[in-house]
C-alpha cells in the first residue's frame, strides 16, 4: 500500500506502471493537478483520493506551499499562473493586486485577513477556515489583541484599527480614556472590558461589536491541537468527546484510533481521515487483531508526507 500525505500532488505527468505494484493507493491532499492523461491513469489505479480541490490548468504552473503565516503585499513578486498552498494563516495588504492577479489558484489551511477593495480576487481561493474582509485604511492586528500599557501613547490620533477575533481590554495600566480621547476607533467583532471600564470603552467601538464584562470570560483563554499529516493518531480513552470537540481538529491523518464513545466525535473534527475507529474490534475487521494487527497491515506499506509531490 503506498499513502501520500502532502499540500499539493501534482499527478499530470503520472505513469501506471510506477503505481501499479501497490494494491491500494490514499491520497490525501489539499489540491491535487490533473489533466486527461492523470484522470486516465488514475482510474486504472486502486485508487482512494481525499482531496480539497482538483485543478486542471492549461500550461505550466508554477507551485508554491508554505507551512506557517504568509503575507502579500505591494512588494511582493508572483509569477504568472501561479499555485498557491498556504498550511497557515495568509494576510493580504492593500496594494498587492499585482501580486493577487498572478494566482491562478490559492488553497489556504487556515485563515485569510483581506483588505475590502481586493476582496474580488478570493473567487480564487478554497478557504478551509475563516475568511475577513478588513477596511483598507485599518491597521492590522493580531488576531487575539492585547494592548498593553504603552499602546494609548503610542497610538495614532483618529486612527482605526483591525482585530479580527477578539480584542482584550485587561491590562491593569491601559489608559482606555487616553485611547477615546485620541478618537482611536476598533473594528473588532468582540471585546474583553474589565468591570468598571466599559462607559470609557464603548467609546472605541461601533455599534457591531460584542462587549463580554464578565471576570469568567476575561480569565478564559482556550487552547487546541491540530494535527496534521499524521500517519497514526491515537486517541487515549481518558480524553472526553467534549474535550475532543472542543480543542481537537485534525486533517489528512491516515488512521485514527479511538474509543466508540469518542468515534462520533473524532468523525466531527476530523478531514481526510483513511480509518476512524476502536483499538481493537474495527482494527481487527481491517485485517488484524487489534493493534498489533494494525502494525502488521501496515508493514511493506509506503508512506510520504511532503509538503509537494509530483507522481
Amino acid at each position: 500500500m503506498f499513502v501520500l500525505n502532502c499540500d499539493v500532488c501534482d499527478a499530470r505527468k503520472v505513469k501506471e506502471e510506477a503505481l501499479s505494484g501497490y494494491e491500494k493507493i490514499i491520497i490525501n491532499a489539499d489540491t491535487i493537478l490533473v489533466n486527461d492523461h492523470a484522470r486516465e491513469v488514475l482510474s486504472c489505479l486502486p485508487l482512494i483520493c481525499n482531496a480539497n480541490g482538483t485543478l486542471e490548468p492549461e500550461g505550466d504552473v508554477n507551485l508554491i506551499s508554505h507551512n506557517g503565516s504568509y503575507e502579500i503585499n505591494g512588494s511582493t513578486a508572483m509569477p504568472e499562473n501561479t499555485v498557491l498552498c498556504i498550511n497557515g494563516s495568509l494576510t493580504i495588504r492593500p496594494g498587492a493586486k499585482e501580486a493577487l492577479s498572478s494566482l491562478y489558484s490559492v488553497s489556504v489551511n487556515g485563515s485569510v485577513l483581506c483588505p475590502v477593495s481586493l476582496s474580488a480576487y478570493l473567487s480564487r481561493f478554497h478557504v478551509n477556515g475563516s475568511t475577513e474582509c478588513y477596511p483598507d485604511d485599518c491597521i492590522v492586528l493580531d488576531a487575539e489583541f492585547t494592548p498593553d500599557a504603552w499602546f494609548a501613547p503610542r497610538a495614532r490620533q483618529e486612527r482605526h484599527y483591525f482585530v479580527a477575533s477578539r480584542l482584550r481590554l485587561t491590562e491593569s495600566g491601559l489608559d482606555v480614556s487616553a485611547l477615546a480621547q485620541k478618537k482611536v476607533r476598533f473594528i473588532t467583532p468582540s471585546a474583553l472590558v474589565p468591570e468598571g471600564k466599559p462607559a470609557d470603552a464603548v467609546l472605541l467601538f461601533d455599534e457591531t461589536v460584542k462587549l463580554t464584562v464578565d471576570d469568567a470570560l476575561l480569565d478564559a483563554s482556550p487552547d487546541g491541537v491540530s494535527i496534521r499529516n499524521c500517519g497514526l493518531l491515537r486517541i487515549h480513552n481518558s480524553v472526553s468527546a467534549e474535550r475532543i470537540l472542543e480543542l481537537i481538529s485534525t486533517d489528512c491523518c491516515g488512521c485514527i484510533l479511538c474509543s466508540p464513545q469518542q468515534k462520533g466525535a473524532v468523525e466531527l473534527v476530523s478531514r481526510n481521515a483513511g480509518f476512524i475507529g476502536n483499538r481493537k474490534e474495527e482494527a481487527r475487521e481491517n485485517g488484524g487483531d487489534g493493534f498489533p494487527g494494525l502494525l502488521k497491515q501496515l508493514i511493506g506499506t509506503k508512506v510520504t508526507n511532503a509538503d509537494l509531490y509530483v507522481l
